[in-house]
């Protein structure tokens, strides 16, 4: 799935600044097809890509309002007030939720994030396990989707042992 929206950055409560999660706030009037939630995105400024994480919704955990995006964008620091955005909109990651305290949303940003950026170069199995192994001081991914069949599922170390040509390594 990858979904783009584009938007100019308006002003917000900076209440992800407080949390430590500046965003880039932007109006989404004409997205009602996109699900609400918190994503895995993408974000092109002055010609570089940077990974970001975004949100979709209303806010109900800081007293709602109307729908936006909110995208907080790993390793920039800048002003984009007033700036026109792409966001790519890659994964969703999870629904949009009401937590009880801004506590509570903090350290579900934080999962997010490490979520987010732990995602890369990986891919999870269908029991939600970690397809991704290390060996030799090397650390190795499926490129390819392998049937985990039987009632349990194998680690990729087993499978590397069967299917070592659809590995490659990463790191």
């Amino acid at each position: 799935m990858s979904v783009w929206i584009e938007g100019e950055v308006m002003h917000g409560r900076q209440l992800g600044r407080e949390l430590g999660f500046p965003t880039a706030n932007m109006e989404v009037a004409d997205a009602d097809t996109i699900e609400s939630g918190v994503y895995e995105s993408y974000v092109e400024i002055d010609g570089v890509e940077y990974k970001a994480m975004s949100n979709l919704g209303s806010n109900p955990s800081v007293g709602g309002g109307p729908r936006h995006l909110e995208t907080h964008i790993f390793d920039f620091s800048g002003d984009l007030y007033g700036r026109r955005l792409r966001v790519e909109l890659r994964r969703k990651i999870r629904d949009e939720r009401k937590f009880d305290s801004l506590e509570e949303l903090q350290r579900q940003i934080e999962r997010d994030r490490s979520c987010i950026l732990s995602s890369e170069n990986r891919r999870r199995c269908p029991c939600g396990g970690l397809c991704r192994f290390s060996a030799g001081g090397r650390v190795y991914r499926f490129v390819a989707s392998i049937p985990f069949g039987g009632s349990r599922c194998r680690n990729a170390a087993d499978e590397s042992r069967r299917f070592g040509k659809r590995l490659c390594i990463i790191d």
